[in-house]
């Protein structure tokens, strides 16, 4: 069994200029995923799929392999994720490398750590499943999101549910947090997608689920990581 543990990693960033190699907490926010792929010994590689020379290189500094740059048209905007796994997985069959499963790992998932990685691995080869992802706790429960109609009046967005059930008798609801996804490389070839007909959540802490996304979220995480290092709240 060969896995290989994808990052991808684009240049192009719209909402924090240069965003995945941005520094956070002394260290380039890609390198946060890289050194925890690398303490996963059951990885068999850790690839960095970017089609940033410059990022190319502090991966490779930390200690990720980047054997390709990935072509322009899989960095824009519009790129899906299952494209640049499919693209990683053909470059290596070209060349006579297979791999059994794929573990994707967004870099901007800073404060999942190699023991989220194993177990989520656990979970996936000890259990009947097709693939997993994992999630946190919602932030909003979908019983209280609200939407508009066609006359932009206010309305329930689940009209089927009690809008006066209380809090505490709302089931539990999560929503994916793309730290890690894990899927056969078949699966991926021909669902194009992560999810078969059995998908496993691995269920993360809402602090470990922060998806660095802007300028603020960098600020929370820098601040998370520094509580944790002086034995604090995390």
């Amino acid at each position: 069994m060969s896995i290989l543990a994808l990052i991808p990693a684009r240049g192009g960033s719209k909402g924090v200029p240069k965003k995945n190699i941005r520094m956070l907490n002394g260290l380039p926010l890609i390198a946060y995923t890289i050194l925890a792929a690398k303490k996963v010994e059951r990885l068999s590689s850790v690839v960095v799929s970017t089609d940033s020379r410059e990022i190319a290189g502090i991966a490779l500094k930390f200690g990720g392999e980047v054997p390709f740059l990935r072509p322009a048209c899989l960095a824009s905007d519009t790129a899906s994720s299952i494209d640049v796994v499919l693209h990683a997985i053909d470059w290596f069959e070209n060349r006579g490398i297979h791999y059994s499963h794929v573990v994707l790992l967004q870099p901007t998932s800073p404060l999942r750590d190699h023991t989220d990685i194993e177990r989520s691995l656990d979970i996936y080869f000890n259990n009947h499943c097709d693939s997993l992802v994992s999630v946190c706790e919602a932030k909003v429960h979908p019983y209280l999101c609200r939407s508009f109609d066609e006359k932009g009046r206010l309305c329930d967005f689940m009209p089927q549910v009690d809008r006066h059930v209380r809090r505490q008798d709302m089931p539990r609801a999560y929503q994916l947090n793309g730290a890690i996804y894990i899927a056969p490389v078949g699966l991926l070839k021909e669902k194009r997608s992560f999810y078969g007909e059995t998908v496993l959540p691995y269920i993360m802490d809402t602090y470990k689920s922060l998806d660095i996304d802007t300028e603020l979220d960098f600020k929370v995480a820098e601040l998370i990581m520094k509580e944790r290092e002086k034995g604090g709240l995390f």
